[in-house]
Order: C-alpha cells, then sequence, then structure tokens
C-alpha cells in the first residue's frame, strides 16, 4: 500500500492525466448518486486524473491507446524504480510507448492507431500487463468460459480473466459482460485505476460454483469386548466306513473346446486414440476470427481435432462445406495468450496467419476449417472475399472451450 502511495504522488507530477489535487470535487458532471462518483474522486484525489476544466470531468468521453499506454508505462516505472522519470517525446506519447516495448507492456510489433479510442478488452490488456501478475491476487471465483461475451479463446481472455478474479473488474451489468469491443470511458479509466492501486475497493463476487469444505465427523471409538474362549471336549466318534462311488467319465470335449478359447481384448476397431488422434493430419475447427491490432495480423482461433501446427506450417482454410478458399502460412502459435512450439489434438488454440487483413478479416466464418489438406474444388471457383456473404460479427457465437481431447464419432 506504501508502494502505491507513493506512486500517486509521484504520478501527480505528470502532465496530461494528473496535475491537480483535489481535495473534493468541484466537477457538474460528477454527482454523488453516480455509480463513478467515489471512483472520480479516488482518482483525483490521488493525482491520476484529471478534468478537461476546474468544473468538467467529462466522465462520459472515451480513453485514446496513447493515453492508456501513457498510464501503464508511469505505473510500471515506479513499481519497478521507486520513481517516475519519463517524460513527453516527439510525438509526446513516443517514450511511453518505446517503455512499454522494452518493458514487454505491448507487443515490439505493436501496430496501434494512438490517437484512435481504445477499445475495452486491448486497454484491459494494456493495464494488465503494467503490473506483475503477483499484485492480482485472486479473490473471486471466475472459471474460464463464465463471462457470458468473452470466452477462453478469445486474444486477451488470460488477462482479463484475472482482473476479474483479482476484483479489478466486475463487468457493466449483472450478468458480468465485458462489452470487449465497446470504448472505454473515463468514468471506468477513474474505477479500473481506484482497483489496481487500492486493494481495499477491489469487488468481491463469484461466476461458479462455490466450493464447499467436506464435513468432517468425528468416529466414536469403542473398545472390543473380550471373551474369554470356551473349551469343549470333542466327543469320540467312530468313523462310518462307506463304499467309494465309481462314476464314469463325461465326455466333455465338444463343451470344453467351446468353453476353452483364448480371452481377447479386442480394442473396437473405431475408436481413437489420444496419440492416434495426434497422427492424423493436422485439422482445426475454427471458432472465430480476430484481428490483432498490436501485432497487425489475423488470429484464427479453435479446436484441433487432429494433429499439430507449427509455426512456420502452410495450412489450408476451407468453408464449411469443404471449399477451398485460401492457402496461408502460419507466423505464430498462441495459446493463453504465450507463444508456443506447437499445438496438438485436443488444444484450443490461436493461429496467427499471413493473410491479407482487410481482404479476409470478415470473410472467415465460424465453422470455416483450417486444415493440412486443401479442400475440395467446388463446380466453381472459390469465392472471392468480396464475393462471399458479410459475416455478421456484431455478437460472439456461442461457444464452449474445453481443453479435452474431442470425442470421434463412432460408426455402427
Amino acid at each position: 500500500m506504501k508502494r502505491f502511495l507513493s506512486l500517486v504522488l509521484a504520478l501527480a507530477m505528470l502532465s496530461g492525466f494528473a496535475t491537480v489535487f483535489a481535495a473534493g470535487l468541484s466537477f457538474a458532471d460528477v454527482k454523488e448518486s453516480d455509480w463513478f462518483y467515489n471512483d472520480v474522486k479516488n482518482a483525483v484525489e490521488m493525482g491520476l486524473v484529471n478534468g478537461k476544466s476546474e468544473t468538467r470531468y467529462a466522465p462520459n468521453d472515451n480513453l485514446t491507446y496513447a493515453e492508456a499506454i501513457k498510464l501503464a508505462a508511469c505505473m510500471n516505472q515506479y513499481y519497478t524504480d521507486k520513481k517516475v522519470t519519463l517524460k513527453n517525446g516527439n510525438p509526446w506519447y513516443q517514450t511511453y510507448v518505446d517503455y512499454c516495448i522494452d518493458k514487454e507492456i505491448i507487443s515490439k510489433f505493436a501496430n496501434y492507431n494512438y490517437t484512435a479510442l481504445a477499445t475495452r478488452d486491448e486497454f484491459l490488456n494494456i493495464f494488465a500487463n503494467a503490473l506483475p501478475e503477483e499484485e492480482f491476487v485472486e479473490i473471486n471465483n471466475v472459471p474460464m468460459d463464465s463471462i457470458p461475451d468473452y470466452h477462453g479463446a478469445n486474444s486477451f481472455a488470460p488477462e482479463i480473466y484475472m482482473l476479474y478474479r483479482a476484483g479489478v473488474l466486475a463487468g457493466v451489468n449483472e450478468k458480468h459482460e465485458v462489452t470487449p469491443k465497446a470504448n472505454i470511458m473515463r468514468s471506468e479509466v477513474a474505477a479500473v485505476i481506484t482497483r489496481m492501486m487500492i486493494r481495499e475497493e477491489r469487488m468481491k463476487f463469484s461466476m461458479g460454483e462455490e466450493e464447499k469444505e467436506p464435513e468432517v465427523t468425528e468416529l466414536e471409538v469403542t473398545e472390543p469386548e473380550v471373551k474369554e474362549p470356551e473349551t469343549t471336549e470333542p466327543e469320540a466318534t467312530e468313523p462310518e466306513a462307506k463304499e467309494p462311488e465309481v462314476t464314469e467319465p463325461e465326455n466333455n470335449e465338444a463343451e470344453n473346446t467351446e468353453n476353452t478359447s483364448p480371452s481377447v481384448d479386442v480394442k473396437d476397431k473405431f475408436e481413437q486414440t489420444e496419440d492416434e488422434l495426434k497422427n492424423e493430419d493436422f485439422k482445426m475447427t475454427i471458432q472465430m476470427c480476430n484481428y490483432i491490432t498490436a501485432d497487425g495480423v489475423l488470429e484464427i482461433a479453435g479446436k484441433i481435432t487432429g494433429g499439430k501446427v507449427n509455426a512456420g506450417d502452410t495450412i489450408y482454410i476451407n468453408d464449411e462445406n469443404g471449399n477451398y478458399l485460401a492457402t496461408t502460412k502460419v507466423t505464430c502459435v498462441v495459446m493463453f495468450k504465450k507463444k508456443v512450439d506447437e499445438a496438438k489434438a485436443g488444444d484450443t488454440a490461436g493461429l496467427r496467419i499471413d493473410l491479407d487483413v482487410e481482404t479476409w478479416k470478415n470473410q472467415i466464418a465460424s465453422g470455416f476449417v483450417a486444415s493440412a489438406t486443401k479442400g475440395a474444388t467446388s463446380s466453381r471457383p472459390a469465392l472471392r472475399p468480396d464475393e462471399r456473404p458479410e459475416t455478421d460479427t456484431s455478437t460472439e457465437p456461442d461457444i464452449s472451450i474445453s481443453t479435452r481431447p474431442a470425442t470421434p464419432t463412432i460408426r455402427e
């Protein structure tokens, strides 16, 4: 806590976000009845944000990528160096961009339009990387895939779920939705900053079943009753003599032949083991196609149902009917925001590909297939992107991601 309070003082000297301290709020557009009143008050009093004027805070104005990156850079520098020495560059945000790339807060391939308005998911990704993971102590039960509009295959799922579990975020409504492609308002920024800086302000809630401690019952221990053994004298009796019975052996040769066949553990010839799935040709059912703004590339994500894939592999994109659409190279394999050497059958992964962004970002739909096998050529040439019907990207498909191997179809 002392570290964070010191950070407040240091950031207060920076221009842009924090140039004034306020003992109270004099903003006409922030009322005590507003949900964000205390968050704005905390953030202003800590010196992290200020108003657009002495009487106007502008809580509904949105934040740009440049402003988000500056806040992240300043927080990270003080956390590591105990002081903030960053100054504006040319353009003014360049110093903070360079710092964040060097500290891996943002990618070195970042392709942000820095003066554009930041989306909520990318803003949250930047902020989640500004402090080390140990600062986000988990206090909430938020299972993966429990956020209705943000599933485990989404680009920034690990970071956003981490912020939910730490109580920095709780969503924008009772369903705990994150609305990832909406912009982030100054009122929301104040709330996120306050909860990152002051752990006591973080929110507790649960989006999964509460784990119950097993009931422990004490066993009643009774000592066994020991009885003296009774001794009796055995009675002497004459053994009765009987003539032995002679029986003819039965001829069970046929029966024995039937019943003595060796027991064979026969494996269902249609059952596929995990190893067999891995040895198949690569195949992945695409569940979504994202444009990764920071890297300027497309990423297809989904469940791998056969084989394996590595960076550098050439793959084919086929539509839901098996018609060939495009050939592309895998530039990077990503699992839970981390680059990996390979992904295999049963994994949920993201594949960053080198198709032209503007041509293909709205043309690859859920249900399409990426594979090592080129799809069948239809009766006419594969549809060009401008011929394909536009995909409705306003809502995410309702999918449930699992990391278990897919269950193969068993044929009779």
